[in-house]
Parts: C-alpha cells; sequence; structure tokens
C-alpha cells in the first residue's frame, strides 16, 4: 500500500507542477503573489481559462488550476523566501477531485510528502511542502 500511495502522490505532484507552470504562463509571473498582485491590480480577471483552456481560480494568498482530469491543483504564496506551497489536504482534494475512489489516509499522504522532501523533491516549511526538484518527481513503479 506504501508504494501505491507513494505513486498516487507523486502522480499528483507531476499535476501540481505541470498547473503551476500553466498558471504562471499565462499571467506571465512566477509566483501565487505575483498571481495574486496581478488580479488585485486589474491587470488579470480573479476567475478564468489559461492560454491552453485549464479553468482558474484565483483566492486568498493563492489559486487553484483545474485540469483535465478535473482534479484541483491548488497553491498558495508561502512566507518569505517559501515560494509557493501546498499542503496534504490539498494532495488529497486533487485526488477527491480527480475521481481516486480510495482515498489515502492524511498521514500516508503527510509520510511520502516528507520522504520527498527528505529526497530533495520537496521542501518542507512545517506543514506545507514547495517544489524543489520537479525531475525527482518520477513514478517508480513505471
Amino acid at each position: 500500500m506504501a508504494i501505491e500511495v507513494r505513486e498516487a502522490v507523486v502522480r499528483v505532484l507531476a499535476s501540481f507542477v505541470q498547473a503551476k507552470q500553466e498558471i504562471e504562463r499565462t499571467f506571465a509571473v512566477a509566483s501565487a503573489a505575483d498571481i495574486v498582485s496581478a488580479v488585485l491590480r486589474g491587470r488579470n480577471a480573479r476567475e478564468g481559462r489559461t492560454l491552453s483552456g485549464l479553468e482558474y481560480f484565483v483566492h486568498g494568498i493563492g489559486y487553484t488550476v483545474v485540469v483535465q482530469s478535473g482534479g484541483q491543483a491548488h497553491f498558495d504564496s508561502g512566507d518569505t523566501g517559501q515560494g509557493d506551497v501546498f499542503s496534504a489536504h490539498d494532495v488529497l482534494l486533487f485526488m477527491e477531485t480527480s475521481g481516486h475512489m480510495q482515498l489515502p489516509a492524511v498521514s500516508a499522504v503527510k509520510s511520502v510528502l516528507n520522504d520527498l522532501s527528505s529526497e530533495g523533491a520537496l521542501m518542507r516549511f512545517g506543514n506545507r511542502y514547495g517544489v524543489q526538484n520537479p525531475s525527482l518527481l518520477v513514478p517508480t513503479g513505471g
């Protein structure tokens, strides 16, 4: 089961990376803070579609991109030096909105995220994480 949870989490994070790249390309910025700022200054709409047609909405201190599977990739602006961050609950929300029938326990997702942090793929900031090295987010099961 642990390998299956890891594979599912890594696949979710690969979708997170793609969603983040897509909204940043659409807004021509490089962070959730810049995306929120662009909306607050009226340069971009709070809700809409990315250049490739994915739905997005900006809220609070972050944004959500809805990928083709229906999964919702959610990022918040982290504290200074943290970049864009997400939590284990954001990973579970993505799984649920993507139609996963059996969701792992939040503790299992946190364990995988902590392992990925130890391996250098993610940065850990308490209960939040940021992508450090997306090339390490490769499923091991093929």
